[in-house]
Parts: structure tokens; C-alpha cells; sequence
């Protein structure tokens, strides 16, 4: 495009490869500040990009705070399309299979099955490009797990906007208050399942129930805190090479029975909750312990909206022969039918900087976990967060095996109604439960092809 009439016409790669160094140091650097420099180039003016986005108030505070700072870099207009999370799927589905989708780029969990169909656009070509990602975008600097996992057969097609894991938030006031400290009288979180069923003992008899779980009979995360305790045992997959359902083991029946025995030491309502209820429940001072994704510490941290505020801690993802849970990284999906996918790898770069990852982090009402290092060693993050190291190891003992999984909805619905009869107390035989799972999972598998023999 063209510059300012005193300015002679400068090709957009060109000015890219001869501006870099200067922009990069303002948008990207996580060792030094640049001024910007006095031009008013703007590379991608007059083009566009749409995103999807789940309706949230934390992803739609990113974007209010990202998109001044993207238009005037780029000269480019980005539009946010707020999608119920029930639609999200079918959306994003409707868009990318077009000849021409509205959605240029989302944010998304399920990136698998849409990687298989050749729906997602593979990035490794946008990093590689010497024009495109600035000399300091050290790609080397993000965390092992949320990077690996954006892979599918050695390529690249994704980088998390947010890292996620599961953890344990704790209150340290309810802790101490029951004798749980360490030599220097500092409130210790449990480290194992079996150590959070020994708190939830001595903390009840104080009538002060120390758990929230995130649960509902069917619901969603009853399935995915089961998968993440019986994933915590020595088992990696539901499902073994041959794709036969392994989680009718010995192994199973424990997470599985632990997992019931936890709700004795939880809250006596909490049959009938899920994700938001134990959310504003643990907001509101309840509970001791909370399992929850891992990047909502700076919400229960503030204090104009959390009695948990100022007494607040978190603890990696507690044990039961190895530390694991399920992983939940929002991932850049950029649409492979999108005409401006060189743009949105720009924007997906800008919002994967050191400074965005940065500013993102430390806003209580956004609060997205970062994927680079070098946020997680930054002094003011540090100050921001005490519980820092929890959420880096919580996200690289997180698993995320589950969305490589085409037929995962069906397996998801599988689980739901068949744990739900045990939790209730319909019935006590975890065996038989865990027989008719491996089963329905088994003919899932069997009908797709999966399942050899």
C-alpha cells in the first residue's frame, strides 16, 4: 500500500522486513522498550478479520483492551463475534466448512477433529518467515506443554491463548485454622486426594466444609474432574493401542471411588452444581479447597468481588499415584478458507507477545494464563501472583489427550449418564459402572474405526 503523499510507496513485506526490529521491541519484547518510530504506515489498512469467541466477559474484556492497539498497528478493523459456548462448536463448524466463512480466526478447545479435516491453518510457515514474526518473538520461550500440544503429526496449528490446567485453589485462613501448616506455621495444601479426604474429616467436624467441587450429576465437569483423577493414575489414555476402553482397572475403580467419597467432605448442595455455582460459591467465602481451572486465581484474588481475597493460595493438581489432570488451552484456530489468514497469524502473534501475554495476565478480569516463560519470571508477575509456580506446573502436568479425540462428545455423554446413577447412590457397584462405560466407549470406538478385532 501506499504511504503519506510525502512518503514514497513502500511494498507491505518490505516495510515489514525493515520496520521489525523497531516494532518489536514495543509489542514484543520481554527485555526492552523501543520508542516507536514516527511512521504512520499501516500494512494491512482496509482489510478485516472476524472472530468468534465463547459469550465471556473475560474474553470479551481482552479483546475491548487488545483491539485499539491492533487496529492502529495494522490499520486493519477486527470485529468480535460473541457466541454462546452451547453454539460455539456448531458455529465455528458452519463458518470454517463454507466457501468463504464469516469467522476469520477463533479461540477454541476442540481443535482436533477440525485439524483432520484440513479446517485449521497450519502456522509453522507464518513463524518461519523472516518478515512476519519480529527478531525478538522468541518462540523458544513458551512452556513445553501448551506448545506440544498445539501439534498433530510434527506440524504446528495453534498457539494458546490462555494455558489452562487444572489446580487447586485453597483458602490459607481455613487451612491454618485447622492445624495444617508447616514449620514456619504457613497454610500447607494438600498434596494428594487421600490427604484432601483427611483435611475434609477434620475440617467438617470444625462445620466448616472444605470443598467445592465443580459437579452436577450429568454435567460436564462432574466427567472432566472423574477424568482427571483417574488420569492421575498410571494410565495415560482411555484407551489402549488397540483402542479397547481401559478404564474398567483396577486403577479406575479408585479414582472412581474417590471420587464419591470427595462429596462427603464437600458442600451439602452441591448435587445440583456446576462450573458457575461453584465459581460464585467460593467467590463469596465458601468452601476450603475449590478444584478450578487454574487461570481464575486474579478473580478470586480481587477483592471489590471475592471474600476470598487476600487469604488465597493455589496448589498443583494433588496426587494419586502421579500428578496429572485434564489441560483446557483456548487455542488460536486460524480458518483455512479465511482470505486474510496472513493477517490473522498477525494478530494471533501480537496476542501471543510478552507484552500482551503480560498485560492480559495481571487484569483481574481477563487474567488468561501465559504460555511464555518469561511471564512467569517477570517481577511483577511474580508480586501479582504468589501462587506463580502452581499455575506453570499445573500446565505442564496437564493432559489434553481427550480433544484428539474425534468421537470425544459421544465418549463425554457416555460418561455422563452412566457416573451420574453412582454418584447419586442409585447404585454402589463402581465394577458394573465402570464395565458399561468401557463398553459404550468400546461400541464408540468399534463404529469409527478405532476399535481393531
Amino acid at each position: 500500500m501506499s504511504s503519506p503523499k510525502t512518503t514514497p510507496p513502500i511494498a507491505r513485506r518490505a516495510f515489514l522486513k525493515k520496520t521489525a526490529a523497531a516494532s518489536a521491541g514495543i509489542a514484543l519484547s520481554g527485555t526492552r522498550t523501543l520508542a516507536a518510530p514516527a511512521l504512520n504506515l499501516k500494512p494491512y489498512a482496509g482489510k478485516s478479520l472476524t472472530i468468534y469467541q465463547q459469550a465471556s466477559p473475560i474474553f470479551e474484556g481482552a479483546f475491548a483492551l487488545f483491539q485499539p492497539y491492533f487496529e492502529d498497528l495494522t490499520g486493519a478493523k477486527i470485529s468480535f463475534v460473541s457466541i454462546p459456548v452451547a453454539d460455539m462448536g456448531q458455529q465455528i463448524a458452519l463458518s470454517l466448512t463454507a466457501e468463504q466463512g464469516e469467522m476469520d480466526l477463533t479461540w477454541y478447545y476442540a481443535v482436533y477433529p477440525l485439524i483432520l479435516q484440513g479446517l485449521v491453518e497450519p502456522i509453522d510457515g507464518y513463524i518461519r518467515d523472516p518478515n512476519l514474526p519480529p527478531p525478538e518473538w522468541n518462540f523458544a520461550d513458551y512452556l513445553p506443554g501448551p506448545l506440544e500440544s498445539g501439534r498433530v503429526d510434527g506440524v504446528l496449528y495453534n498457539l494458546s491463548v490462555t494455558a489452562n490446567a487444572l489446580a487447586l485453589y485453597y483458602r490459607t485462613d481455613k487451612i491454618a485454622q485447622a492445624g495444617f501448616v508447616d514449620e514456619q506455621g504457613r497454610a500447607l495444601p494438600p498434596a494428594s486426594w487421600d490427604q484432601v479426604m483427611h483435611y475434609g474429616q477434620a475440617m467438617d467436624a470444625r462445620r466448616d466444609k472444605p470443598l467445592l467441587l465443580m459437579y452436577s450429576p450429568n454435567g460436564t465437569q462432574l466427567t472432566q474432574i472423574w477424568l482427571s483423577l483417574w488420569l492421575s493414575q498410571d494410565y495415560t489414555y482411555l484407551w489402549d493401542a488397540s483402542g479397547k476402553c481401559i478404564v474398567n482397572n483396577a486403577d479406575g475403580l479408585a479414582a472412581t471411588r474417590l471420587f464419591k467419597g470427595l462429596l462427603k467432605w464437600a458442600s451439602p448442595t452441591n448435587l445440583t452444581w456446576d462450573f458457575p455455582e461453584a465459581h460464585a460459591a467460593f467467590q463469596q467465602g465458601r468452601g476450603a479447597m475449590l478444584p478450578q481451572w487454574n487461570n481464575l486465581g486474579g478473580i478470586y484474588n480481587d477483592r471489590e468481588n471475592s471474600l476470598a481475597a487476600g487469604n488465597l493460595s493455589m496448589a498443583p493438581w494433588p496426587k494419586l499415584k502421579i500428578s496429572a489432570s485434564d489441560s483446557g488451552h483456548w487455542y488460536s484456530l486460524i480458518a483455512a478458507n479465511s482470505p486474510n489468514k496472513e493477517l490473522a497469524w498477525v494478530l494471533v502473534r501480537e496476542y501471543n507477545s510478552y507484552a500482551w501475554q503480560k498485560k492480559f495476565f495481571l487484569n483481574s478480569a481477563v487474567n488468561f494464563n501465559p504460555s511464555r516463560k518469561s511471564v512467569y519470571d517477570d517481577p511483577e508477575a511474580r508480586a501479582a501472583y504468589p501462587w506463580l509456580e502452581a499455575i506453570r506446573t499445573s500446565n505442564n502436568l496437564g493432559r489434553g489427550q481427550q480433544h484428539r479425540t474425534l468421537e470425544w462428545d459421544e465418549i463425554q455423554l457416555v460418561l455422563q449418564e452412566e457416573l451420574g446413577p453412582y454418584i447419586t447412590d442409585e447404585t454402589d457397584d463402581a465394577q458394573q459402572v465402570l464395565n458399561r462405560i468401557a463398553d459404550g466407549v468400546d461400541a464408540i470406538t468399534r463404529a469409527s474405526g478405532r476399535l481393531r478385532g
